[in-house]
């Protein structure tokens, strides 16, 4: 807990609104800084670790004027150095530095359009390059969009980048993050829940459909998760859900392995359990027929449970009446679905509950 440097902290920027403020560990010691102050452009230094600069003087990201105020900052660690991402209303900038400063002469745009782009995110390819996800308003089809930049700053992937999904999504919920084989995860929330694909360094989305059903809600509705690499390809991703009001912000964890299955432990297929008292199972799971779905409710009161596919599309509404508390057992004829995943949804005036089932031949 002892200070290394000055009692109050050493001065970085020496004057100005500091906003949009970012900063990223440097191997060996100190610090990678990103920020944008008011009247200013958004700027880089590293520093070492003794509070020092690095480089002679900040450098900047872009030049470009921003549509929005402030501008939005990223930093990922890249090659020798770090990619550092900045976006504005209807434009984003990327510009590459080593340790010991710019590596690129200028920044590079991202989506070469005039149409909004909005809640980038980035993350390193292991490659020397980087991944950017993003919302984008395109009037040609918008959504969450996904695009690879190769170690000089050209597009890997098509141009203006690759459409995710298209389904109605959080304004906050997209993020992305490598998945240790030079491919990455994108995460983010359509209704009714929360999703994750991952693609391989080429472009290709791993898991079938549009991807893995983390949750039955969304889980980036108050922030932006945080998504941490495991093994295997895999990824855990912590965030809160979007409920507020007298029910609380619950904070969320799930773990997705790489060929999209998910975790069996951890908290995210019901956290409000514990506290609310509704539960809900299904077995046999596989299923090929016919399965049961076991719930539990602490009250009476209504009652609606539905199965999704993984777009988010209503396949079956199962139950919508008002029951008794206690344990209450319905079936489901899965026998005409498609083989797929599915996750089945339980809302309650008492807290909403979800479960995943798997359909096979």
């Amino acid at each position: 807990g002892a200070k290394l440097w000055s009692a109050t902290g050493d001065s970085v920027v020496a004057r100005g609104e500091v906003r949009s403020f970012q900063v990223l560990p440097r191997p060996g010691g100190g610090a990678y800084i990103g920020w944008w102050q008011t009247y200013g452009v958004p700027s880089v230094i590293a520093i070492d670790v003794n509070g020092h600069w690095a480089w002679g003087a900040p450098d900047t990201i872009t030049t470009a004027a921003m549509s929005t105020s402030p501008p939005r900052l990223n930093l990922a660690r890249t090659g020798t150095g770090f990619v550092a991402l900045c976006s504005g209303g209807n434009q984003i900038y990327a510009r590459r530095f080593d340790d010991g400063g710019a590596a690129w002469p200028t920044s590079v745009r991202i989506v070469s359009g005039t149409w909004t782009q909005t809640a980038p995110r980035v993350a390193t390819d292991d490659a020397g390059g980087f991944y950017v996800s993003w919302i984008d308003g395109r009037p040609t089809g918008g959504g969450a969009f996904l695009q690879r930049m190769r170690s000089d700053g050209t597009p890997a992937w098509i141009a203006d980048g690759i459409r995710v999904t298209s389904t109605r999504f959080s304004s906050s919920g997209v993020d992305v993050a490598p998945d240790g084989s030079g491919g990455a995860w994108i995460t983010w929330c359509a209704y009714p829940g929360t999703l994750a694909q991952r693609y391989s360094a080429t472009g290709t989305p791993w898991i079938a459909g549009t991807g893995a059903v983390v949750s039955g809600v969304n889980l980036f509705g108050y922030d932006v998760a945080t998504l941490l690499p495991i093994a295997n390809n895999g990824l855990i991703i912590v965030a809160s859900d979007d409920f507020g009001g007298t029910r609380g912000y619950d904070v969320w964890m799930k773990c997705v392995y790489g060929n999209g299955s998910l975790g069996t432990t951890g908290v995210g297929d019901s956290p409000r359990a514990a506290r609310t008292g509704v539960s809900l199972a299904v077995g046999p799971n596989p299923v090929r027929d016919r399965a049961a779905l076991r719930f539990t409710l602490p009250h009476e009161g209504r009652v609606t449970l539905e199965l999704f596919g993984l777009a988010g599309e209503r396949v079956a509404t199962i139950a919508d009446e008002t029951l008794p508390a206690g344990e209450h057992v319905r079936t489901l004829d899965a026998g005409a679905l498609p083989p797929g995943v599915y996750h089945a949804r339980l809302a309650t005036s008492r807290g909403v509950a979800t479960t995943r089932l798997v359909r096979v031949r």
